[in-house]
């Protein structure tokens, strides 16, 4: 038995390519987050985590 630690996160397929497209500019943050279909935490949590 191991310690619970919560829920799985959700796999997105194509984080790194829209998450790239918003840093370089060419999407805007809510495009961005209405194609990976997250919430506005969700994205920005995300991002944190990529850096």
């Amino acid at each position: 038995m191991g310690k619970y630690s919560g829920r799985k996160k959700k796999e997105y397929t194509d984080t790194d390519r829209v998450m790239a497209k918003w840093r370089d500019g060419k999407i805007t943050a809510a495009a961005a987050m209405k194609e990976l279909g997250m919430s506005k935490s969700t994205f920005y949590r995300r991002v944190r985590e990529c850096m």
